[in-house]
């Protein structure tokens, strides 16, 4: 368990650190980029997503569980090896077949044109997949501290070329792209050394065949959840325009701090997981991640709270007064923020028993829906009505997910402790927005009222976090 805190530290350092800057220099980014030109930036930004999940064929996340099934260290090399050459000529290969079919591609949105904007997002969606693979090795390692510093060192190399081109250039749209690709560029290079050290530049098919059994049903999956929480974009984009884009997309960026602040939990914890999960005594392992799995729960719920609750402190003091209809988007992409970690959680059930097929299934359904939510509900209620579709789809994919997951390894939640707690929270961030104002007084006694709650929630649960923290 101490190797799992300490961990936890690393990624959260690392986390925090990138998506610290990220936000920070946000209000500076939207000083230099109309609401049209990050529309524009993010439309490129939910392509480059879904790209990426082609360019690779989500063959790197078999190393989260299918390393385990190699005992040697040459194997292993192998294994990765095998991977990484496989990424490299398919994501080679796709990103020549854009470039020579760039009139369809430039259909995608109505209001953005092939060159430069889709060319850049290609270029960067390349570079990000030599990034991929030897970051992962080092997660299921348990190489902590050395990810974080791979982590942090990719972050200043990627953040300055972006500033060059927005700030100093004032290139608007076209200078976030390029500073990204001329960013992304840059980490290929750095990381490349890495990925030679823990590989093997060796191709086995049969290595292959097994990792593609594994992943190729999760790519529906991966495209689904790119449906899920991107494809709204497009809806937008083409019903109202890149302005409308711009407002939605900062709304879900903030909300988004849930899965931000939240992933290096995630991070430590899966292998963690798996760690714990492949040991003889299953009984024993079970009750060794419940006691895990639902304070982790606690944890999230605690960070989609905060969000949502000082969401008028953080678009009043960072950003500009025409910004002030992202309020209303927040809390709810908070919440679905929060969904998305259940999913998470409980997706580990599933990966255990190497049951990839279910989830697939599981999220083409909720994808579907969530396709038929965006249309009428942004259709008739604009960038508030992408909100409710996702926070609405992606409650029901946690329903679906929780429910099957109880015919596999399936870790239960205690409900008992964490649903009164999630309808406090619930209740006091609508009244919040009702009838709380803004200002320095009521956000003092806001962040007092806060810091009680969970100093109490801390004291309830002292026992156990002893136990957490010292290993006793």
């Amino acid at each position: 368990m101490n190797r799992l805190i300490k961990d936890t530290a690393y990624y959260s350092i690392g986390s925090f650190t990138a998506k610290a800057l990220n936000f920070i220099f946000l209000p500076i980014y939207l000083n230099y980029l109309s609401p049209s030109d990050y529309g524009i930036v993010s439309s490129m930004q939910v392509f480059g997503g879904i790209l990426l999940i082609f360019l690779t064929f989500g063959l790197e996340r078999s190393i989260y569980r299918l390393i385990y099934d190699y005992k040697t260290e040459t194997e292993k090399r192998n294994f990765l090896g095998t991977i990484s050459i496989s990424v490299f000529f398919l994501a080679l290969f796709i990103c020549s077949i854009l470039f020579i079919g760039n009139s369809l591609v430039g259909q995608i949105f109505k209001n953005i044109s092939f060159y430069p904007y889709f060319a850049y997002a290609i270029c960067t969606a390349f570079f990000s997949c030599f990034e991929l693979v030897p970051l992962i090795a080092l997660q299921v390692k348990q190489r902590a501290k050395l990810y974080l510093k791979y982590s942090l060192i990719l972050l200043v190399i990627k953040v300055f070329p972006v500033l060059f081109f927005v700030v100093y250039q004032q290139e608007g749209a076209v200078g976030m792209l390029k500073g990204g690709t001329a960013g992304g560029l840059l980490g290929a290079l750095i990381i490349i050394p890495l990925t030679l050290k823990q590989i093997n530049l060796k191709f086995n098919k049969k290595i292959l065949r097994d990792v593609l059994i594994f992943c190729l049903p999760l790519v529906p999956l991966v495209i689904s959840s790119w449906v899920v929480n991107m494809s709204d974009r497009i809806f937008i984009e083409r019903l109202y325009g890149t302005y409308d884009v711009g407002i939605y997309s900062l709304g879900y960026k903030i909300g988004q701090l849930v899965q931000f602040l939240s992933v290096a939990v995630l991070m430590a914890y899966n292998p963690y997981f798996y760690k714990i999960a492949n040991l003889e005594d299953q009984v024993g392992s079970k009750n060794k991640l419940v006691k895990a799995n639902n304070y982790i729960v606690l944890f999230v719920l605690c960070i989609s709270f905060l969000i949502a609750f000082f969401s008028k402190e953080i678009i009043t003091w960072f950003f500009d007064n025409s910004y002030l209809a992202v309020i209303r988007i927040i809390p709810l992409i908070a919440l679905g923020g929060f969904f998305m970690q259940l999913v998470s959680l409980q997706n580990l059930s599933f990966y255990q028993e190497k049951k990839t097929f279910q989830i697939m299934t599981i999220n083409i359904v909720a994808a579907c829906f969530n396709i038929v939510l965006n249309y009428f509900l942004i259709l008739t209620y604009g960038y508030l009505g992408a909100a409710w579709a996702t926070v609405i789809t992606q409650f029901l994919l946690f329903l679906l997910i929780y429910k099957y997951a109880k015919k596999y390894f399936y870790i239960p939640y205690n409900w008992i402790q964490i649903l009164p707690i999630m309808i406090i929270f619930t209740l006091i961030v609508i009244l919040n927005h009702i009838y709380i104002p803004v200002g320095f007084l009521t956000s003092s006694i806001k962040f007092i009222c806060v810091l009680l709650v969970l100093l109490y929630l801390m004291y309830k649960n002292k026992n156990y976090l002893t136990v957490y923290f010292t290993n006793k």
